[in-house]
C-alpha cells in the first residue's frame, strides 16, 4: 500500500486519540456503503436497507473484516502515528516475521497499545452500531468522542495528515465494501464518496454535528464541514490521488 507523505505544517495541531476515532468510523461508514451498494440493484439515488438486512450484510463477511480493515486504514493510521515511513519500517523489520499478521500490523501501526485499544474498543463500538442495523451516526459517536475525552486542537499532528487518513480510510473503506461483494471492478460511485467526505470530516474537525440547509450546494457544504478552503482543498486533493491509487491497483 502506498504511503503519502510531504506534508505541511500549520499552527493548528490535533492528537492521535481524537483521530483515530474518525478513522475507525470512516473506514466502518463507507465499507458498509460500498457493500450495500454492490449487493442491490443499481439506483440513481442513495440506496437504503432494512436493519435486518444491513445485519446480514456483514455478518456474511465478519470473517474477512480484519483483513479489509487492515487494508482500508494501516496508511491512514501509520500517518498519524509515525512521523515518517522510514520509522515503520525499522520497527516492522525488527519485529518477528511469523508474528505479522493483519492484527498485529494493526498494533505496529497504532504505535501504543494505548492508540490499539482505543481503535479496538470503537472498532467493537461500530460493529455493534451495525449488528443494531445503522451505521453509527454523528450524534451517536459524540457522545464518546468529545472534548472530555480528547480535545479538538492538542497535539503535534497538522490537519493536512489527519484530513489525509480520514480520506484514505473513506475511500480504501468504499472500495472494500464493493471489493467483499465482488463488485469492485465497476465505477465508482463519486456522488456517494463526496456524501462520505462530508459525513466524515465532521468527525475529525467538528466537536459536534454540523447543520446545514437541505439545499446547500456541494462547494459550501463541503466548505462547512472543511472550516477552511485550505482544508477543503487538502481533501479534495487526497480525493483525487487515492481514487487513482486505487484504480492503479
Amino acid at each position: 500500500m502506498a504511503y503519502i507523505t510531504g506534508l505541511s505544517i500549520q499552527d493548528f495541531q490535533m492528537n492521535s486519540p481524537r483521530i483515530i476515532p474518525a478513522i475507525v468510523r470512516a473506514f466502518f461508514s463507507s465499507f458498509v456503503e460500498g457493500i450495500v451498494e454492490g449487493s442491490l440493484p443499481e439506483a440513481n439515488g442513495p440506496q437504503s436497507v432494512e436493519p435486518r438486512q444491513m445485519k446480514q450484510l456483514l455478518l456474511d463477511h465478519y470473517e474477512e473484516m480484519a483483513q479489509f480493515l487492515y487494508e482500508s486504514v494501516f496508511d491512514a493510521i501509520a500517518i498519524v502515528n509515525y512521523p515518517s515511513h522510514e520509522q515503520l519500517e525499522q520497527r516492522l523489520r525488527e519485529a518477528d516475521p511469523a508474528s505479522l499478521n493483519a492484527m498485529s500490523l494493526m498494533q505496529h501501526a497504532c504505535r501504543t497499545d494505548k492508540l490499539f485499544n482505543l481503535m479496538a474498543d470503537e472498532y467493537r463500538r461500530n460493529f455493534y452500531a451495525v449488528l443494531q442495523g445503522h451505521v453509527m451516526s454523528i450524534e451517536e459517536y459524540f457522545e464518546v468522542i468529545n472534548e472530555d475525552m480528547a480535545p479538538l486542537e492538542a497535539g503535534k499532528i497538522t490537519p493536512e495528515t489527519a484530513i489525509q487518513a480520514v480520506v484514505i480510510a473513506v475511500i480504501r473503506g468504499y472500495q472494500s465494501g464493493r471489493k467483499a461483494v465482488k463488485a469492485h471492478t465497476k465505477a465508482a460511485n463519486v456522488v456517494c464518496i463526496y456524501r462520505l467526505l462530508a459525513d466524515n470530516m465532521q468527525t475529525l474537525l467538528h466537536n459536534s454535528p454540523v447543520n446545514t440547509p437541505d439545499d446547500i450546494d456541494l462547494n459550501e457544504l463541503f466548505l462547512a464541514v472543511c472550516k477552511t478552503p485550505e482544508n477543503m482543498n487538502t481533501m479534495l486533493e487526497n480525493m483525487q490521488r487515492v481514487m487513482q491509487s486505487v484504480a492503479e491497483e
